[in-house]
């Protein structure tokens, strides 16, 4: 039986939770003990002496105090040695605030600028041109009733 386990057992358990899986579960289930006891043996500290277990709580306590004292004291203070870079002003061989390797060339943000600049301007002219038409010809935006 040991022998046909060994040679078949993966294939045979396999095939048994593919064909019938409640099967399969049922006998997993009956591989488990039903009441499983579990015991706490005693630990290094309940073996200890009242004597020892104070004296272990008062050698916590001084090293508690020292690392407090050190603290306060700045001994472990992490340090960090650096010094600030200045940063350029505005202009200063530099192209405004730019980053040094920047990825759009100064000549395509020139025309972007300038681009940008041009619709800003006709936003303000069509304003200007729709205010001047309302105000001709007396199609001034309703307000609120009562004003």
């Amino acid at each position: 039986m040991l022998e046909e386990f060994h040679k078949n057992g993966a294939q045979i358990i396999h095939r048994a939770g593919q064909e019938n899986p409640a099967t399969f579960l049922k006998m997993l289930a009956q591989l488990v003990p039903r009441e499983l006891s579990v015991e706490h043996s005693a630990s290094i500290i309940g073996k200890l002496s009242d004597e020892q277990l104070a004296a272990m709580i008062s050698e916590l306590d001084r090293r508690i105090a020292e690392q407090l004292a050190k603290r306060a004291a700045g001994e472990n203070a992490k340090l960090i040695d650096a010094q600030a870079e200045p940063t350029p002003e505005c202009g200063a061989a530099t192209f405004g605030w730019r980053k040094l390797n920047p990825k759009t060339p100064p000549h395509q943000l020139a025309k972007a600028r300038e681009r940008a600049r041009r619709l800003a301007e006709a936003r303000r002219a069509a304003k200007q041109a729709l205010w001047t038409v309302q105000k001709t010809t007396h199609l001034r935006p309703v307000l609120a009733k009562g004003h």
